[in-house]
């Protein structure tokens, strides 16, 4: 394919999401300085083909809707328009694979059967990490045959305003200046393990540890456990609903550690919120953490095996502060916007095929 001619995305989501997750708008700014033009897909631009790409980052959203009927009908419609733009409009249908399998309900059988029915109309992937491409291809051996190219996360900097003095931030949100301030930021799902770092936080005797958990409810029974345990321990701070970019802001700059203790790791864009706000962070020792760590200094990125302990929270608190920000230098947006624009030429061209 002439690398001068326009190229025509219909991406899943394009810049809907640009409030709360900036990324697939990112993607699409990015794209659009190597010749590609991405719309969103919508009710209206589905109903025209031609596009060349039709790009899909969470095709598991359908599964999180509602009770089954609902899922089910979503499920059929999804399939069926990205059906005929395949097979009737000649698309190309390319997921950046941010989770291999949803976090929720993967064993259920509607699950299983629209997962597997996706797959067989995906052309090519877009991993974020070597890491994930690896896995993709364990777990989905089928697109081993497929297109693929690891393409990473591009960093938050431009996405949030600057932060505020350390000591101002605090103040604002009635933070000591001598706490030792901990931040888990993001959406509240089970697999993150929240109720068990604020259990961690209210065992410990230390009077001057602050954990504030922040970000939309996602699961009733992790916010039930939380409510219950900042009932009766003023260092747990909640703030349980989606906050504005410059509240975002506000937290990283208050805070001296990021924990994030996931017991499901691909590649934690949560992780790269934290370096995006030079603030360190603890995470487990798995999925792309490592290779994620390699690339922009491994005083930033603080790993631990097996269960969190309040020693090991304590010794990342202990470390020195690096001289130097986190190199982000592989995360940079035009590396993104280049490389992805070049996937999709590769998989519209039939000589790469």
């Amino acid at each position: 394919m002439n690398s001068d001619k326009k190229l025509h995305v219909l991406a899943w989501p394009a810049r809907r999401t640009r409030r709360t997750n900036p990324y697939p708008y990112r993607v699409q700014d990015s794209t659009s300085h190597f010749g590609v033009e991405t719309a969103e897909f919508s009710p209206r631009n589905i109903l025209r083909l031609g596009w060349d790409v039709i790009h899909v980052h969470w095709p598991e959203v359908p599964l999180r809707k509602g009770i089954l009927p609902i899922r089910l009908t979503l499920c059929l419609a999804i399939l069926l328009v990205l059906w005929c733009h395949k097979r009737l409009g000649g698309s190309k249908i390319a997921w950046t694979t941010h989770n291999l399998e949803p976090h929720e309900r993967r064993d259920h059988w509607l699950t299983k059967w629209y997962f597997g029915r996706f797959l067989g109309l995906v052309d090519g992937t877009i991993s974020l990490s070597e890491f994930g491409r690896q896995k993709l291809f364990e777990l989905h051996p089928q697109l081993r045959s497929k297109h693929s190219v690891v393409v990473r996360h591009g960093h938050y900097r431009d996405d949030y305003p600057p932060a505020v003095d350390q000591q101002v931030a605090r103040e604002k949100l009635g933070l000591g200046e001598t706490d030792s301030v901990l931040l888990s930021l993001g959406m509240i799902r089970p697999y993150k393990n929240l109720p068990m770092l604020a259990g961690l936080v209210h065992e410990s005797d230390d009077e001057s540890l602050r954990l504030l958990i922040a970000g939309p409810g996602k699961s009733e029974r992790d916010e039930t456990l939380l409510r219950e345990i900042a009932a009766t321990d003023n260092r747990l701070r909640l703030n349980i609903e989606f906050l504005p970019a410059d509240e975002v802001s506000l937290q990283f700059a208050a805070c001296d550690l990021a924990v994030l203790p996931y017991s499901d790791i691909l590649n934690s864009g949560s992780l790269l919120l934290a370096l995006s706000m030079s603030r360190r962070a603890l995470i487990p020792r798995k999925g792309a953490t490592p290779e994620i760590a390699e690339l922009v200094g491994k005083d930033w990125v603080h790993m631990y095996d097996g269960e969190l302990t309040l020693a090991r929270i304590q010794e990342s608190l202990d470390q020195k502060l690096p001289n130097v920000g986190p190199d982000l230098s592989n995360f940079e947006w035009p590396v993104t916007g280049e490389l992805t624009s070049q996937f999709f030429r590769e998989l519209c061209d039939p000589a790469a095929n």
